[in-house]
């Protein structure tokens, strides 16, 4: 049973948060280890994890999440 603060995910989303927090971030599709979509959290190969609320990316942990400092 869902509760008050689940969030339900529509499938034709899941497309529209990947592709946006692609486009955002920076990353390419092969490095998204792993993704919560029910919280929206990217965790990419190199360790980085990532939050996307609305249309803004919360970094939470691992490297910078400006593509030009992540080497």
């Amino acid at each position: 049973m869902l509760g008050i603060t689940d969030k339900i995910v529509i499938p034709g989303e899941l497309d529209t948060v990947r592709s946006k927090f692609l486009e955002l971030s920076g990353y390419a599709d092969r490095d998204i280890l792993a993704v919560n979509w029910k919280t929206s959290t990217f965790l990419t190969r190199n360790k980085g994890l990532y939050r996307m609320i609305g249309d803004q990316i919360l970094h939470l942990d691992g490297p910078s999440p400006d593509p030009e400092d992540r080497l």
